[in-house]
């Protein structure tokens, strides 16, 4: 479902999904279609992430993230400078080396 926000802006309300877990979830958009607010709340409580201080609009990329799980954790992380390399990152650069025994596992559903 899809909502307009007082603001102005969109919410789009997600689907449950009861393989993660999940009961409700919810991507609030601004005018410019950038995100607002993912909002998430389970079986295990609620997380939401805030992107605010859009810098140029050509860019397009927040400044600062807002990160809340639950009523008593929360992190903010504020971008100082972005650099665009050069050149792109070659294979080598973008290889994983994972040392022979390691057990790779995936990361739980909550």
């Amino acid at each position: 479902a899809v909502a307009l926000v007082p603001e102005g802006g969109f919410a789009y309300t997600l689907a449950p999904d009861a393989a993660h877990g999940w009961h409700n979830s919810t991507l609030t958009l601004n005018m410019l279609g950038q995100p607002q607010q993912w909002s998430i709340s389970g079986k295990n409580g609620r997380m939401s992430i805030t992107f605010n201080r859009y810098d140029a609009p050509a860019e397009s990329l927040p400044e600062k993230y807002t990160i809340e799980s639950g009523d008593e954790s929360s992190a903010v992380l504020i971008i100082k400078e972005r650099v665009r390399p050069e050149k792109a990152f070659t294979e080598a650069q973008l290889r994983l080396d994972i040392p022979q025994g390691t057990t790779i596992r995936p990361l739980p559903h909550n």
